[in-house]
């Protein structure tokens, strides 16, 4: 009878660690969910972004610059968790992002003179042009 006892609360011991392990893997399979969910949306947002960046500074191809949507794809989930995401490329070397409604953050390689700023798009223009 005692043996009977012990073996019952042992398996109600099993099956509650059963339950705590599943609800854990259940939490964690929501995270990272949550977490692929949201590159999608900043995925989805650069992109959009880009288009519009790209379709504003379009006209500068005529001026003999290459203008280009790097990552103009759909989500790319290792691109995007090594932080790499769509933008404009001024000639290849030079990252062009939109911020807000009227500034662009300009970065990239090379010692072009308006890295590391932040822009509205006359001021870019006008800085690049002259």
């Amino acid at each position: 009878m005692l043996y009977l006892c012990i073996e019952q609360n042992i398996n109600q011991i099993i099956m509650n660690l059963e339950t705590i392990f599943d609800n854990e893997k259940a939490k964690k399979d929501l995270a990272r969910e949550n977490y692929i969910n949201g590159l999608k949306v900043q995925w989805d947002r650069c992109l959009k972004n880009a288009h519009e960046v790209e379709k504003k500074l379009s006209f500068l191809r005529q001026k003999g610059y290459r203008i280009s949507i790097q990552d103009d794809c759909p989500f790319d989930y290792s691109r995007a968790t090594n932080g790499s995401f769509p933008n404009v490329r001024l000639n290849e070397v030079t990252m062009i992002n939109k911020i807000n409604e009227n500034e662009i953050g300009v970065s990239g390689l090379g010692k072009f003179p308006l890295m590391g700023e932040k822009h509205t798009y006359e001021s870019f223009l006008k800085k690049l042009l002259s």
